[in-house]
């Protein structure tokens, strides 16, 4: 697996850019089983048009957290992404990341 882009909202090492709300949606995304959350960098192009489906990406992040909140215990303190979705979401509401 990859690393997650630049300014991925799933990434520690960036700032929380979202609402609050937001972030608690992204979070809690990656509980669901159906869900699945696609890396900005593929669905919109260089000009900010959007990209054909078939060019979408699966966010990295999402996927790394996404396997984490299932029990796969492989994103370590290193990594740049959240370790946990409580983490994800005290950061986006202010806290500590």
């Amino acid at each position: 697996m990859s690393a997650p882009c630049e300014h991925c909202p799933y990434r520690k090492d960036v700032t929380p850019y979202l609402t609050p709300q937001r972030g608690l949606e992204l979070a809690m995304l990656t509980r669901r089983r159906d869900a699945a959350f696609h890396c900005h960098e593929s669905t919109f192009g260089p000009r900010g048009g959007r990209r054909p489906k078939r060019l979408w990406r699966l966010c990295i992040g999402f996927a790394m957290l996404r396997a984490q909140e299932a029990g796969n215990r492989f994103v370590g303190e290193d990594e740049p992404v959240y370790q946990t979705m409580g983490a994800m979401i005290i950061a986006y509401n202010g806290g500590p990341s």
